[in-house]
């Protein structure tokens, strides 16, 4: 049986530690792949919109 979205959201906003310290990260190439089709350098602003615990902005940011 699939897990309850529902619960699995409020789970989320009770422990949003735990999620942050096992929740895998993204792969560099995948942000230097995104670099590279945007043509973004040191120069470029980057703007992440969505919920979460931050990976993106984080890799986005190196």
């Amino acid at each position: 049986m699939p897990p309850d979205r529902h619960h699995l959201g409020r789970l989320f906003d009770e422990v949003p530690e735990l999620y942050d310290r096992v929740r895998p990260g993204y792969p560099d190439e995948l942000f230097a792949d995104l670099a590279g089709v945007t043509g973004l350098d040191e120069t470029s602003s980057v703007l992440e919109v969505g919920c979460g615990t931050g990976h993106a902005t984080r890799s986005d940011a190196r």
